[in-house]
């Protein structure tokens, strides 16, 4: 058995919302997948209506998470993506 911390997973979205972070496909269905598995299926459920109508080709069986979204750029040694 996995354990994991859906509710911190959780509390970082929403952190994340509240300081207008950047959100995009992956953090929305990480999201739905962390609320579904909290048991809070109705947020889940809106969180995936909105990464389809928001992301309607995303599909994460093809997405290389590992794969930056833009190539990163270093700034006095530093690297800022």
């Amino acid at each position: 058995m996995i354990a994991a911390d859906y509710s911190g997973s959780i509390a970082a979205f929403e952190e994340n919302l509240y300081r207008n972070g950047p959100v995009a496909a992956p953090a929305i269905s990480w999201a739905a997948a962390a609320y579904s598995a909290d048991g809070k299926h109705q947020k889940a459920e809106q969180l995936t209506a909105q990464l389809t109508d928001r992301f309607p080709d995303f599909r994460l069986r093809n997405w290389n998470f590992l794969k930056l979204p833009r190539q990163p750029r270093f700034v006095g040694g530093c690297m800022i993506c």
